[in-house]
């Protein structure tokens, strides 16, 4: 329940942020990010409602992992419209996210229950893996977002401020890409170098 009225209350941000960018209005570009807030907190609570239910990390399949990509997207543009002030960006970070929740909300019934960690996942490493990895590419698809925001600014001040948002994003990313990469190789190296001494 909370993730669908999640959903719909994206779509409704992007309406309110197309429209914000259409009439230059602080109406709509408050209601674009009050709808994202809203979305935002129900989205949250979806998949704290999930994980609870499961009793596990909720993001164990690609229903969940989906959901936390358009989650962390949604986190970080956030964050970086309150420090920026600027809202005329969010019509076009937000439709990755959309993307990434369409996917979720659009997968068959089965693949949306809660099922039991499979063992392979019982690990203290995957939350670890899951939380870098969705941090680190939500905020490269925030940069994406911002990419075609400035590809399509004719405005050399926007323009400015655009490239400036986009640089923050990669740079909030690469950290979290980057411990996913150095976390996740050792234990990695550890289980092949024990596989493959059984040879």
């Amino acid at each position: 329940m909370f993730i669908t009225l999640g959903y719909v209350l994206f779509w409704l941000a992007l309406l309110a942020y197309f429209f914000q960018g259409r009439s230059a209005g602080r109406l709509a570009g408050r209601a674009a990010t009050g709808a994202l807030i809203a979305g935002w907190a129900l989205l949250a609570g979806g998949l704290v409602e999930r994980g609870l239910a499961a009793g596990h990390w909720p993001l164990t399949n690609a229903y969940e992992a989906a959901l936390g990509f358009a989650w962390t997207i949604v986190t970080v543009y956030l964050l970086i419209e309150a420090t920026w002030r600027e809202r005329r960006a969010g019509v076009y970070v937000l439709p990755i996210a959309l993307l990434a929740a369409t996917y979720a909300v659009t997968r068959p019934a089965g693949e949306q229950i809660i099922t039991p960690l499979l063992p392979a996942l019982r690990s203290a490493w995957l939350p670890v893996h899951v939380a870098s990895a969705l941090v680190g590419y939500g905020a490269f698809g925030v940069a994406a977002g911002f990419g075609v925001a400035r590809w399509r600014s004719a405005e050399d001040d926007l323009g400015q401020e655009v490239e400036r948002a986009m640089e923050r994003a990669v740079a909030l990313g690469f950290g979290p890409v980057k411990i996913n990469c150095v976390v996740m190789a050792g234990p990695l190296e550890i289980v092949l170098s024990k596989t493959l001494l059984r040879r």
